[in-house]
């Protein structure tokens, strides 16, 4: 279902387990916030912009930020469904890359 621009904005759904993994990740780690507003923005406005995944049962996709490893920022992984005018959110991975070793 392709999504136009002057359509209304998704609703996104966490599951209980998205939501404790969301509050343990913040804990840790206080600009997970910044990493989940840019994708929740466009997870809101483009769901079907995400890579399909193949081979699970549903389809599901996902979304990825780009990380910034000079400044120690890693990326957010986003597993999600759409369903309807609602993204549900199945799953989150923080990743975490060493920054570049200088010689």
């Amino acid at each position: 279902m392709p999504v136009r621009d002057d359509d209304p904005p998704f609703t996104i759904v966490l599951s209980e387990f998205v939501s404790a993994q969301f509050e343990r990740e913040f804990a840790k780690y206080p600009r997970f916030q910044n990493l989940w507003n840019a994708i929740y923005w466009r997870l809101q406005r483009k769901p079907d912009a995400g890579t399909i995944v193949p081979n699970l049962d549903g389809e599901y996709r996902i979304a990825k930020t780009a990380s910034w490893n000079p400044g120690g920022l890693p990326s957010l992984s986003v597993l999600y469904q759409i369903k309807g005018t609602e993204v549900h959110i199945a799953a989150l991975r923080m990743n975490f890359k060493e920054p570049p070793q200088r010689k």
